[in-house]
């Protein structure tokens, strides 16, 4: 994930944790535009902060230039027809018989760079969509292990709302 902090402040007794949002300022030192796109929240523990800044903290983006081939079904991108795109829940390089469209609003706010804030679909990989779609469908089930063990993969994000997909009733 992007860089975060977590800072004590003493006169308010509160925690306040940082989440950087904007990857390609970062990569420049482009120190403006990183302050510019700092996500802040105030919490009262230490605890709810770091939960916020591990849930919240926008994947790190793979290059697209630096990746020759697709990260799911390992073939070679070319101009035509295997394109790449970057999945915004992991930051792999897929090719699109390797993704799918998500609603936006399943991700969350800091995920999204300004640029593409006003996108009503995002790509993801069939990777992140299998974990969420069996995670959602285990939740609904009640199948509470089989989702704890599906949460503990990392790329499951509950404090994101999940959309109506396929048919489900929430």
């Amino acid at each position: 994930s992007l860089p975060y902090s977590i800072e004590h402040n003493e006169m308010t007794m509160e925690w306040v944790a940082m989440i950087n949002t904007n990857q390609k300022a970062i990569d420049e030192g482009d120190t403006d535009k990183v302050e510019d796109h700092l996500a802040t929240q105030v919490f009262k523990t230490a605890q709810e902060a770091r939960a916020f800044c591990h849930c919240y903290a926008p994947p790190r983006m793979h290059s697209i230039k630096d990746s020759p081939k697709c990260q799911i079904c390992k073939r070679k991108f070319n101009k035509f027809l295997r394109r790449p795109s970057q999945c915004k829940n992991c930051g792999i390089c897929v090719c699109s018989a390797c993704s799918v469209e998500w609603p936006s609003t399943m991700l969350p706010s800091t995920f999204h760079t300004t640029e593409k804030r006003c996108k009503k679909h995002v790509k993801v990989c069939t990777a992140c969509d299998w974990l969420n779609c069996t995670f959602r469908q285990q939740v609904l089930t009640g199948n509470l292990d089989r989702a704890c063990a599906l949460y503990a993969t990392g790329n499951v994000n509950v404090r994101s709302p999940f959309a109506k997909l396929r048919g489900e009733v929430m």
